[in-house]
């Protein structure tokens, strides 16, 4: 893969994990109430307005890390381009992480 498109990528996964940082911890706080548009949107998360926000309150660590991880290796790759590797799979692991937590969280309808 290009340099370039890799870069690409791996900075709008890294913007990606910030917004995702902000929108779990609004929907945490019940500012972003269930929707069909914006959130985790599994069957756990989506049972009640507590699922909703106990979901979405656990997957902010797992957001928050995703995006330091990812903001490094972004900016490794601007001297390193291997580096924007580390930062799609720490998108990869984020959400993947994220999902789980919030599952849990929620526990199960």
């Amino acid at each position: 893969m290009h340099d370039d498109r890799l870069a690409t990528i791996a900075w709008s996964f890294t913007a990606l994990l910030l917004v995702s940082v902000a929108i779990c911890r609004l929907a945490g706080r019940g500012t972003i109430v269930p929707n069909g548009f914006v959130g985790i949107r599994i069957p756990s998360v989506m049972y009640s307005d507590a699922a909703w926000k106990a979901g979405h309150a656990a997957a902010v660590v797992p957001a928050v890390c995703g995006f330091g991880s990812a903001a490094v290796c972004s900016i490794a790759g601007l001297v390193l381009p291997v580096a924007y590797w580390g930062a799609i799979i720490a998108f990869i692991g984020a959400i993947s992480w994220m999902v789980v937590a919030a599952n849990r969280a929620a526990g199960t309808p």
